[in-house]
């Protein structure tokens, strides 16, 4: 199996037995990424590239090689993720598969609901329109391969969530507090910013 990952993951596969994954992350991400596949003793089937999904460090008789591509949590940050999708379809050779997965933040209930909960979830996802970027692209995945001249045969929603009966339930809380701590720092970074435009825009 050949992997390809940008971001969380862009991948693509190729055979049965060699992963390789783009990360434009850092070096230390890269880093990391090797030093867990060598704790799961898997090291020797995986290859790492640096580099940008946007153009992606793919020779030209690389493209339309692979079985299939895997794009995970990468498009909600992307500005036109139709773009990422294209360069999927291009990569994966006929026959081949290309499959994402991501987020529609408009998605999340919590109940009993936090006083506060609902504007604060809802100014989070007004930081990824400062951004030029998309919450709710999950929705749209279908209508992404479509345009990309694919033809979508499955769809299907991931649950995420829990009850305080759940042996895993104090990690889901853990993960919606550490979403919460992000978009609190979010929102107060673009805030910044739009204050820092409108001084701008008034002098």
């Amino acid at each position: 199996m050949r992997e390809i990952r940008a971001k969380s993951s862009f991948v693509l596969t190729e055979g049965a037995a060699r992963a390789s994954a783009i990360d434009f992350g850092s070096p230390e991400q890269i880093a990391e990424a090797f030093r867990q596949a060598d704790a799961d003793g898997e090291s020797s089937l995986l290859e790492m590239r640096q580099g940008d999904i946007v153009d992606p460090p793919l020779s030209e008789e690389e493209f339309g090689q692979f079985d299939v591509a895997h794009a995970r949590f990468v498009l909600e940050y992307m500005p036109d993720p139709l773009l990422i999708v294209r360069n999927m379809a291009r990569a994966v050779r006929p026959g081949g598969r290309v499959i994402l997965s991501d987020d529609d933040y408009e998605t999340l209930r919590l109940w009993p609901e936090p006083a506060g909960f609902a504007p604060l979830w809802h100014a989070y996802q007004r930081t990824y329109d400062r951004h030029g970027n998309d919450p709710i692209v999950g929705r749209r995945l279908v209508q992404l391969l479509y345009q990309a001249g694919l033809l979508p045969n499955r769809n299907s929603m991931v649950f995420f969530g829990g009850c305080a009966g759940e042996p895993e339930f104090e990690n889901v809380v853990r993960n919606i507090a550490s979403m919460i701590d992000e978009a609190i720092q979010d929102i107060v970074a673009t805030e910044h910013l739009v204050h820092r435009l409108m001084q701008r825009l008034t002098h």
